[in-house]
C-alpha cells in the first residue's frame, strides 16, 4: 500500500479514537513530512519492525528474528490484567507490544502511551497498519501533545484502581531516550502523588465539583477560553513584555508596594488568595485567577473584582462566578461539559497541564500565552517567620504540628538553609520545578524574596526584576479587556440549545442505570442458587459489561460521578481485582455493582431537577 494512502487511513483510526491528537496531528503536512534516522524492515517471521539510528548506534525495538514470540513472552511476565487497570506505557513501536496487551485486557482497560518520538511515530503512522487502535488508547507524544499525558492520567486513574494499575517501558526506548523517559518517570510519580495528596480532598469536595459544573453551564455561551490567547506574545503582545504572577505567600509583604510601578509595564496576574492585598495597595490587576471550588465568595466582595477579567474553571466556585459581572475566560479542567460542547462544535477547547494550585494554573496561562519571561511573587510554598498567606498568621495548631511528619517536612529556601512546608506545597513546589525544566525557553525569575527555593528559577528582588524586565509599554489591561467572546450570536444560539439538551443525557444516564441495577439483580440471584447456571452467568455478565460501558463513556456519568464519589470510594476499592471464577468472591463484586448502580439512580433522583434548573 502506498505510504500516504497507510497515513491517511491511520489517520482516521487516529480520528475516530483520540480526536483532540487528530486535531494536533493535522496541523503539521504529514504527507511531506521527512522521517529521519528511522526505518522499517521484515524480520524473519514476517513482521514490520522499527529500528532508529541515535548517537552512533543502530537500535531495534523488536526482535529481528521472532517478533511474535518475544512479544508474547514478555507479556507473559506483566501477570494478569485486571478490569479496572490503567496501563501506562513509555514508548509505541510498532504497536506490536500495544496490540499484544490490548488483546489480552478487558475492554474496560485504558491505555496511556508516552511516545517519546515524533519520528518513530510518524514512520509507523506511514508504513504499519494501526487499524487495531480503538478508543481505550491515549497517545502522548513529546513535542505534540505531551501535556495530554497529565490530564489523561489524572482522568483515569484513581484510589481505587491505583493498586492494579501498571507502568510498562517498551523495550529498548529507556535506553535511546533516556531524557524523555526521566519526563515521563516524573509524570507518572508526580500523578501519583497528586493521587495520593488529594484522594480525601477530592471526596470532599467531589459535591462542590458537580454543582459547580452544573450551575456554571449558563456562563459558557457568552465567555472567552484560554485557546483564544494561546501565543498570542509576540503577535499581539510585545514580545519581551514580562508576566507577573501575584500569590498570597508571607513573604508578600515585604514587596508589594513595588508592584504599583508595574501598571502597563507587564502583565499582572492576581491569583484570588491575593486581591484583598493587592486591593488594599489600590493595585488593579489585569487578570484574576481562581479555580477552587469551594473558594470563599468574601474574597470577590470588593467592586473593583467586577471590573476585572477572569481566568476560571467550569468547577470554579459558582457563587464567585455569580458575583463577577466582567469578563469571564475558561481554562479547562476537564470535569465539566465544556469540552464536549465546544468539539462538538468544532472549537479545541484542550486540557492545560496546571497543576493543583491557582498559582500554577496561572503559570500554565501565561505560558499558554507564550511568556518568556514569568515573575513569581509571594510564592513561598513553605511557613516563612511561621506563616501560611500574607493576610495573617497560623494558629497555634500549626506551631503544635510543627514536628508531624505526615504533615510538614523540610526543604531548602532561597537562602539554602531549611524550611518547613507542606506536603500540599511541596507537590505545588515539584510542579513548578518540573516545568520550569522542560521549558528552558521561558525565564522564570522568583522575586517573593523569602521561601522555598524553586529549583531552576533565578532568585531577584522584586525591584531587581522589574528594573530589568518591566522597560516596556503596553495596555494589557485594554487587551484582556477587549477578547472578544469565543462565539457569535449564531453560535451562541447553538450552544444554547445543546446546554438544553443535556437533561435529557441525564434521563438516558438513568434509564441505563435501571437496567444495569436490574441485570446485577439477576446476576446475584444466580450466584445465591445452589448450583449458579454458567451460561446464564456470562451472558448477564456480558450485558452488565455492554451496559457498563455505555454508561461509562458518557460525559454525564462523569459529571453524576462527582456526586457518587464518598460511596464509590468505599463501594470500589476493591472492585476489578480478580476474583479467580470463585462464586463467594463474584458475589462480593456483584454487591458492590449494584450499590453504585443503585447509588447513581437515587443520585440521578437528585440531579436531573437541578440541571433542569441550571439549564433554564
Amino acid at each position: 500500500m502506498n505510504d500516504n494512502n497507510l497515513l491517511i487511513e491511520n489517520l482516521e483510526v487516529i480520528k475516530n479514537c483520540d480526536k483532540l491528537l487528530y486535531d494536533e496531528l493535522v496541523k503539521y503536512d504529514l504527507e511531506s513530512y521527512e522521517v529521519e534516522n528511522v526505518e522499517t524492515e521484515l524480520s524473519v517471521d514476517n513482521i514490520k519492525i522499527v529500528k532508529a539510528f541515535i548517537n552512533q548506534f543502530e537500535w531495534y525495538f523488536n526482535s529481528k528474528y521472532q517478533a511474535k514470540n518475544a512479544v508474547k513472552e514478555w507479556a507473559d511476565t506483566l501477570g494478569k490484567i485486571e478490569s479496572t487497570a490503567v496501563i501506562c506505557m513509555f514508548g509505541m513501536g510498532n504497536g506490536l507490544y500495544l496490540k499484544e496487551i490490548m488483546d489480552r485486557s478487558y475492554q474496560s482497560v485504558i491505555f496511556i502511551i508516552y511516545e517519546p518520538s515524533i519520528q518513530i511515530f510518524l514512520k509507523v503512522m506511514k508504513e504499519i497498519d494501526l487499524s487495531f487502535l480503538d478508543e481505550r488508547v491515549y497517545i502522548s507524544i513529546d513535542g505534540i501533545n505531551d501535556n495530554y499525558f497529565d490530564a489523561y492520567f489524572q482522568t483515569f486513574t484513581t484510589y481505587s484502581n491505583l493498586s492494579v494499575c501498571k507502568y510498562l517501558c517498551h523495550p529498548n526506548y529507556f535506553e535511546c531516550f533516556k531524557e524523555a523517559g526521566k519526563r515521563y518517570l516524573q509524570k507518572v510519580k508526580r500523578g501519583i502523588e497528586v493521587l495520593e495528596a488529594y484522594t480525601n480532598s477530592d471526596i470532599r469536595l467531589s459535591e462542590a465539583y458537580y454543582r459547580n459544573s452544573i450551575y456554571n453551564l449558563k456562563f459558557l455561551p457568552d465567555s472567552s477560553i484560554l485557546e483564544q490567547i494561546q501565543k498570542v506574545v509576540g503577535t499581539s503582545i510585545p514580545n519581551d513584555f514580562p508576566a507577573i504572577i501575584v500569590s498570597a505567600g508571607p513573604s508578600l509583604k515585604k514587596n508589594i508596594k513595588e508592584l504599583k510601578r508595574v501598571k502597563n509595564k507587564a502583565f499582572l496576574i492576581g491569583t484570588d488568595t491575593a486581591l484583598k492585598g493587592l486591593f488594599e495597595e489600590s493595585i488593579i490587576p489585569d487578570v484574576i485567577v481562581t479555580i477552587d471550588s469551594n473558594k470563599n465568595p468574601k474574597k470577590f466582595e470588593d467592586p473593583r473584582t467586577d471590573l476585572i477579567p477572569m481566568v476560571c474553571f467550569e468547577t470554579s466556585q459558582n457563587v464567585i462566578l455569580e458575583k463577577h459581572k466582567g469578563k469571564k475566560i475558561f481554562m479547562n479542567d476537564t470535569f465539566g461539559f465544556g469540552d464536549e460542547i465546544f468539539n462538538k462544535m468544532g472549537f479545541t477547547y484542550r486540557y492545560w497541564s496546571g497543576g493543583s494550585s491557582v498559582a500554577t494554573n496561572a503559570y500554565a496561562m501565561a505560558m499558554a500565552m507564550g511568556f518568556r519571561t514569568i515573575i513569581l511573587v509571594g510564592q513561598d510554598l513553605a511557613y516563612t517567620n511561621n506563616e501560611r498567606h500574607y493576610e495573617k498568621g497560623l494558629g497555634n495548631s500549626f506551631y503544635d504540628n510543627m514536628n508531624n511528619d505526615s504533615i510538614f517536612i523540610q526543604v531548602e529556601d532561597v537562602n539554602g538553609e531549611k524550611i518547613t512546608t507542606s506536603k500540599d506545597f511541596k507537590i505545588y513546589l515539584d510542579w513548578f520545578e518540573t516545568e520550569i525544566s522542560l521549558h528552558e525557553e521561558i525565564d522564570t525569575i522568583d522575586a517573593t524574596e523569602g521561601g522555598a527555593k524553586i529549583h531552576g528559577s533565578r532568585i531577584l528582588s522584586l525591584k531587581e526584576a522589574i528594573d530589568a524586565k518591566c522597560t516596556i509599554e503596553f495596555n494589557m489591561e485594554e487587551y484582556m479587556k477587549n477578547i472578544p467572546p469565543l462565539l457569535n450570536q449564531e453560535k451562541r444560539r447553538e450552544l444554547s440549545k445543546l446546554i438544553r439538551d443535556i437533561p435529557k443525557q441525564f434521563e438516558t444516564l438513568s434509564e441505563d442505570a435501571d437496567k444495569g441495577f436490574q441485570l446485577y439483580k439477576e446476576l446475584i440471584l444466580e450466584l445465591e442458587t445452589e448450583k449458579p447456571d454458567r451460561k446464564k452467568l456470562l451472558k448477564i455478565s456480558k450485558e452488565i459489561g455492554e451496559i457498563t460501558d455505555k454508561i461509562e463513556i458518557t460525559k454525564t456519568y462523569k459529571v453524576a460521578q462527582h456526586k457518587l464519589k464518598a460511596i464509590e470510594y468505599i463501594a470500589l476499592s476493591n472492585l476489578g481485582i480478580s476474583a479467580d471464577d470463585a462464586t463467594e468472591d463474584a458475589l462480593e463484586v456483584a454487591k458492590r455493582g449494584i450499590v453504585m448502580m443503585d447509588s447513581l439512580r437515587q443520585a440521578l433522583e437528585t440531579i436531573i431537577p437541578q440541571v433542569k434548573q441550571a439549564v433554564e
